[in-house]
């Protein structure tokens, strides 16, 4: 009798035991499911707002270009200066809801938060306490705009864009994630995310009327900075496979 009520006994405890593993693995699997509908739904929310910021800059510089002339007739000179840049060619053309201007701690950017780069390391940039134009659009957007001088000259590109596509009061504040970088180019009068033209000078070839690609790997990678990841989304259909 001792030996059929241990053996039952035993025989219980592993029946609990599977049952206990299996509630386990079950639980796991559902919360791995939610944990990839959250992210999914995460990063489409975060795509959506970088079409919408794509669409901003481009029809910004497009209205720019029809009453300012193309990119190449705009003044990048030595005396021109960030504020009066922008002042002409960029913020007739957005909807701003807070001017920031050239102005330090004014919080159009997230205040005192040094931007992450895709692999999580610090930047050692907090663009709220750059000298570069920054605004933040009725969209919610945040944005810093700095033309490059002589531009034209160098045949190189002309101005930044930097996107803050959450805004200055949510994060993660990241590149790849909520920060995207535009550049303009001109003689195409193109704006592009960084990662598809090069962007050292003479990098414009008159005779082909055509801009020297990206000489470099994508960076938009768990691994890496995550600056080229607005290029990457573009071209793999509007999607964040990373």
């Amino acid at each position: 009798m001792h030996l059929k009520v241990k053996n039952r006994l035993e025989a219980n405890i592993t029946i609990e035991f599977a049952l206990i593993i299996a509630t386990c693995v079950i639980i796991t699997a559902i919360f791995s499911v939610i944990y990839f509908v959250v992210q999914n739904y995460y990063k489409n929310q975060l795509v959506s707002k970088y079409k919408d910021a794509s669409a901003v800059i481009f029809q910004a510089v497009s209205k720019s270009q029809t009453e300012n002339g193309k990119l190449t007739t705009w003044d990048y000179g030595d005396k021109q200066t960030q504020e009066k840049f922008a002042w002409i060619y960029i913020t007739p053309y957005m909807d701003i809801g807070n001017d920031c201007g050239i102005r330090k701690n004014e919080g159009c950017f997230a205040p005192k938060t040094y931007y992450k780069y895709l692999n999580g390391t610090k930047s050692g940039t907090i663009f709220d306490e750059t000298q570069g134009y920054k605004f933040v659009h009725r969209a919610g957007m945040s944005f810093y705009i700095s033309y490059v001088p002589n531009c034209v000259q160098h045949r190189q590109r002309c101005f930044d864009i930097y996107v803050d596509v959450n805004g200055p009061k949510r994060g993660p504040s990241q590149f790849g994630r909520d920060l995207f970088l535009f550049y303009a180019y001109p003689f195409t009068n193109e704006v592009k995310p960084f990662g598809v033209y090069s962007n050292d000078k003479n990098s414009y070839d008159p005779l082909t009327n055509r801009w020297k690609p990206y000489p470099y790997k994508s960076d938009c990678k768990r691994s890496g900075w995550g600056a080229t990841c607005g290029t990457k989304i573009m071209s793999e259909g509007f999607e964040m496979k990373y």
